[in-house]
């Protein structure tokens, strides 16, 4: 069975030729297919009854050959998949943890800076502190009062840590999403700045189902209903399944 499906899927066997043969010629017809009279609108009909009629051959020939190939196409994906999602958990919850402890490690540097920070500004503060101290001892209140009206000298650069070992092939790269949380809000905010109206995406597979259950008879501001007209062609006679005659 199995080296049947990949002889009729094998698009250089001679069965496949023919069929390749057969659709190229009715290809060649149809290019040249014109409609000027009854007669011509009959046997265009015909025509596509013999179409219907190949595809339809087409697919008792090579249909349980596609089948067969793609439920083995189906067992493989679902056995890959299987088994990446065990990875994916696994590579994720690894991933989890890494961006934790990355996280939690930048936070306790951050810390330390402003821990820093604070100590090198009590200090100069102090120091300022004494220095006006000294001069009202010495008579100099104006001066005293003009130094601790200045700002704080220069302060001890901080020194940060490296917080995240680097190395190659490894970033944390910040991902950022937009969550609708009022949908009528942003509707009427986009209605009041056309600019926007893209953000808003109409619904069309609704829009069909309602316009279809409608009949046509729909009515929305900035919506316009059309109709196509299309043909349906049996290959059968009067539905008794029998095949209309070559």
């Amino acid at each position: 069975m199995a080296e049947l499906a990949v002889d009729r899927l094998d698009e250089s066997s001679p069965r496949n030729l023919e069929i390749a043969r057969d659709v190229q010629v009715m290809s060649d017809q149809v290019a040249s297919l014109t409609i000027h009279s009854r007669q011509d609108f009959l046997q265009a009909i015909e025509f596509v009854r013999h179409v219907k009629l190949k595809r339809l051959k087409i697919e008792k020939e090579l249909g349980p050959a596609v089948a067969h190939a793609h439920q083995a196409h189906k067992n493989l994906v679902a056995l890959r998949r299987r088994y990446d999602d065990v990875l994916a958990v696994a590579e994720r919850e690894a991933k989890a943890s890494a961006c934790a402890w990355a996280n939690a490690e930048k936070q306790q540097v951050e810390l330390e800076a402003t821990r820093q920070e604070a100590s090198a500004v009590a200090t100069a503060t102090a120091i300022r502190q004494a220095q006006a101290d000294e001069l009202r001892s010495n008579g100099s209140a104006k001066e005293a009062d003009a130094l601790l009206g200045e700002p704080l000298g220069p302060l001890p650069p901080v020194v940060r840590r490296q917080a995240v070992p680097v190395l190659d092939g490894v970033s944390f790269p910040s991902k950022w999403a937009a969550v609708v949380t009022d949908l009528p809000a942003l509707i009427a905010y986009c209605a009041a700045n056309p600019q926007w109206a893209k953000l808003v995406q109409p619904n069309q597979k609704e829009l069909g189902k309602l316009v279809r259950a409608l009949r046509g008879n729909m009515e929305f501001p900035g919506v316009e209903v059309t109709e196509d007209t299309t043909m349906s062609v049996s290959v059968t006679k009067n539905g008794t399944g029998d095949i209309w005659d070559q």
